[in-house]
């Protein structure tokens, strides 16, 4: 399945770094068992929604048998509570002369971010309450928020653009729902206005025309490099962990030397602690790029060692 360069799902990515949308091109698509239970989940909850079953017209093992997959009975509860939360609000509307619910729903923003588009999980629109809720599913256990969510408010704005111009004159207000029934108080919502979201739109413009320039800068933070696949071969962050840390990389002999921490600031410190996920992160990804395994070649200068745990690196 192809991928739109300007993803609503990376858009944390390139929204702060101009060149994240095209260094991820780089880079072939990649799965874990934790991604793969997210899709599967996400497939149960559409037959759920789509055919109306809930877990007390279905069994375990009926939804075995539908999806060709094994489900749990963990997975089977979590994915009722997104199902019957959507459910709610499409019923608490359903008295209203104009209301539906769409799952997994194409949107389009090109608009705003040539060739953007994105896939909704649901979406309920209320004409006559004025309001469209947009409501994505997250199977994880890493928290995310409803609040200013730029992956809605790209899915709202890819609503939005494919609205008729008389039902669009009916809505004052898009609903981001971020449904995630494994953390908990993990159901958040954050009302915009069509004003808000229509400024937010020509943000997008800037930032997807600074992506399609000519070698578009690299800018390394915490929220754009976490999930960049190019973070082991980027620059911008290596530069930015250096400077977190205080060594330099380009100066060293044998082995680098770090600053003592009980000199540090309270600033500095904190510093380096809101920035210590990112830093793991870039030493992991350097790790995993010199491991021939995966087709790279191996670091000059350092014996790649193999165990059950992982790959790590040693210099010799």
């Amino acid at each position: 399945m192809s991928h739109s360069r300007f993803s609503p799902s990376s858009s944390s990515r390139w929204i702060n770094c101009p060149a994240a949308a095209i260094l991820a091109e780089n880079y072939p698509d990649s799965t874990n068992s934790a991604a793969e239970e997210g899709t599967l989940a996400h497939k149960l909850s559409e037959r759920f929604l789509v055919y109306g079953h809930s877990i007390d017209n279905i069994t375990l093992e009926e939804c075995n048998s539908m999806l060709g997959e094994d489900v749990s009975d963990e997975m089977l509860d979590n994915v009722n509570q997104y199902v019957e939360y959507c459910r709610e609000i499409a019923h608490d509307n359903y008295h209203r002369d104009v209301s539906s619910l769409n799952v997994e729903t194409a949107v389009d923003f090109g608009r705003y971010a040539p060739g953007g588009y994105g896939t909704a999980d649901a979406i309920i629109l209320d004409y006559s309450g004025g309001k469209i809720h947009v409501l994505d599913f997250k199977y994880g256990r890493v928290r995310v928020d409803a609040f200013k969510n730029t992956q809605l408010m790209l899915y709202a704005l890819g609503v939005y653009s494919c609205m008729p111009s008389g039902h669009r004159d009916m809505v004052h207000d898009f609903v981001l729902h971020v449904c995630q029934p494994r953390v908990f108080d993990g159901f958040t919502t954050y009302t915009v206005s069509v004003e808000e979201l229509l400024a937010f739109g020509e943000t997008i413009k800037e930032k997807s025309a600074l992506a399609l320039a000519d070698n578009p800068e690299r800018i390394a933070g915490v929220v754009q490099c976490k999930w960049c696949p190019a973070k082991g071969d980027c620059s911008a962050l290596a530069e930015h962990s250096k400077d977190i840390v205080m060594f330099d990389c380009d100066d060293m002999t044998n082995e680098a030397v770090l600053p003592d921490v009980e000199k540090l600031t309270s600033k500095q410190r904190k510093l380096i602690l809101d920035s210590q996920a990112t830093i793991v992160a870039f030493m992991q990804a350097v790790s995993d790029s010199a491991n021939p395994e995966i087709g790279v070649a191996a670091v000059e200068g350092c014996l790649l060692l193999g165990s059950r745990a992982g790959t790590g690196l040693i210099a010799h």
